[in-house]
């Protein structure tokens, strides 16, 4: 059996099986800590900003209360949700780098990745994952039956490749969400100055302010996605030089673009779930087809 073969036994392993529930489900709190960071960002400052608005046709004026929660979410952002988001991105990253090194039998690489992850904290968010109903169908066959046949070290690289595609084919998708998000909040905040005669100064103290977590939250957002695009392109492009020279790849080389791999697994922005579940299948589908070409 060749090393591609042994790949697509080992990655449906029930162990590798587990590791992956356990980042699917680790990966899940982080996402639902952001969407609740999204949550008390977006809807609710726009809400308050609209209730100011309606309230000041009776001389009501809230703007002190709206400007002080605004400014008030941007710094829990910030120095509170942000860095617990990261650490539990990083326990995420640090068990599917367990499942890579496994299904591709590499030696776990401390300097980079750190100390492995427990094994009671794979089992926990494994049974977890298993119990919130969620399909477990979908992590069987990870890495794409295409590649078989191919030589042991290209495999590996190959599949690599395949992370790297399916990764910022969606993150593509998400930025290009969040701009018109944000284009949309730039535009609903002009619709507010006109119909309250808002001065400059006041546009940008009274509504600015107001929706200063909107900005912030969008402006992260945005920065992050394109930083990790940016990372993966660079990885894609040391990945095709590799791939060229195909018959002197090296253990060297495939060990070096797997701590980048998970260095943009650790650091890079989040994408909601939901937004996973809506173009799975159609990611899925030109993912096998890049495979079917390689």
């Amino acid at each position: 059996m060749d090393n591609m073969q042994s790949i697509l036994t080992r990655q449906n392993e029930e162990k590798n099986i587990n590791k992956l529930c356990a980042s699917k489900q680790i990966y899940v709190g982080a996402k639902r800590i952001f969407m609740l960071q999204i949550l008390l960002t977006v809807p609710i400052t726009i809400f308050l900003s609209l209730t100011k608005l309606i309230l000041s046709f009776w001389h009501i004026d809230i703007s002190a209360y709206v400007v002080a929660y605004g400014i008030g979410v941007a710094v829990s952002d910030l120095i509170l949700i942000t860095p617990f988001i990261s650490e539990i991105k990083k326990n995420g990253a640090k068990v599917q780098e367990l499942f890579d090194c496994a299904v591709y039998e590499l030696k776990w690489h401390r300097i980079v990745v750190g100390k492995k992850p427990e094994q009671e904290l794979i089992n926990k968010a494994s049974r977890k994952f298993k119990l919130s109903g969620k399909p477990i169908a979908k992590l069987y066959d990870w890495y794409p039956e295409e590649i078989a046949g191919q030589p042991a070290l290209k495999s590996i690289v190959l599949c690599q490749k395949t992370n790297l595609n399916y990764d910022s084919s969606i993150r593509k998708l998400f930025k290009n969400t969040v701009l018109v998000v944000g284009v949309g909040t730039l535009l609903l905040l002009t619709v507010f100055a006109l119909i309250q005669n808002y001065s400059v100064k006041n546009f940008f103290i009274q509504l600015g302010s107001s929706f200063l977590p909107v900005f912030v939250l969008a402006i992260k957002i945005f920065i992050d996605q394109n930083k990790t695009l940016k990372s993966s392109e660079e990885l894609k492009g040391s990945i095709e030089g590799i791939l060229e020279d195909s018959d002197n790849i090296s253990e060297e080389n495939i060990r070096s673009v797997q701590d980048r791999i998970y260095t943009n697994r650790k650091d890079s922005g989040l994408v909601p779930e939901f937004f996973y579940d809506q173009k799975r299948d159609k990611l899925e589908d030109e993912m096998h087809d890049n495979a079917s070409n390689y």
